[in-house]
């Protein structure tokens, strides 16, 4: 018994550290990148949303003057086109944020 407790307490280190500044300045700086870009990708988000109701609000005045269904559908293709950009800019907005917190937290 008296041997397994001396083993015991060899394998116990005489210092435990439960708090590692770097790893809180590492961190930190991760965070901070990625708050950084999430509220530019809000930003974003919200100016589109704002544009798109503009958008519409004209929309349904534009739809209302069509003469024929070729200008309808050719209308409905460009608005669909730019929502088909909003979301690429967006997506590449939070890849490139992902990543570039990414490569901070590695540095």
């Amino acid at each position: 018994m008296a041997d397994r407790n001396a083993g015991f307490e060899q394998s116990i280190p005489t210092q435990l550290r439960f708090f590692d500044p770097s790893y809180v300045g590492m961190v930190g700086d991760f965070y901070a990148c990625w708050f950084q870009g999430a509220i530019k990708v809000s930003q974003e988000i919200a100016e589109i949303a704002q544009t798109r109701i503009k958008d519409d609000i004209a929309a349904w005045a534009k739809l209302a003057t069509c003469r024929d269904p070729k200008e309808f559908v050719d209308y409905q293709r460009n608005r669909a086109q730019q929502v088909a950009d909003d979301v690429a800019k967006v997506s590449g907005m939070i890849t490139s944020m992902m990543q570039d917190a990414t490569m901070k937290k590695a540095a």
